[in-house]
């Protein structure tokens, strides 16, 4: 007996919340954010991150940041969670800024 052949099929995914349907191909909104992401998270350093190539505690960047919403006028991006993320031309423009 011969089986028959079957094309593969990309399946869909429904949303459980909206209802929509959305392909698993690699144009998905999703990959295209995450891609969008990794490029931010080059261009930005965590405040441990930060701190760590300032020589000082995270604590003390998140004090000023409190106070003035600044540390010397870099200011970071807030994130949705609540972390920050500061710009990494930053660090080499306080570094130079001292010497």
């Amino acid at each position: 007996m011969a089986m028959p052949t079957t094309s593969p099929k990309v399946k869909s995914v429904t949303g459980s919340l909206t209802g929509q349907s959305h392909s698993l191909k690699p144009e998905n909104s999703s990959l295209a954010a995450k891609a969008a992401l990794s490029t931010a998270k080059s261009r930005h350093l965590t405040t441990d991150e930060f701190a760590k190539e300032l020589g000082m505690s995270a604590q003390t960047l998140r004090k000023r940041y409190s106070q003035t919403g600044s540390y010397f006028s870099v200011r970071p991006i807030k994130l949705p969670n609540r972390r920050l993320l500061w710009p990494a031309d930053a660090v080499l423009q306080l570094i130079r800024a001292c010497h």
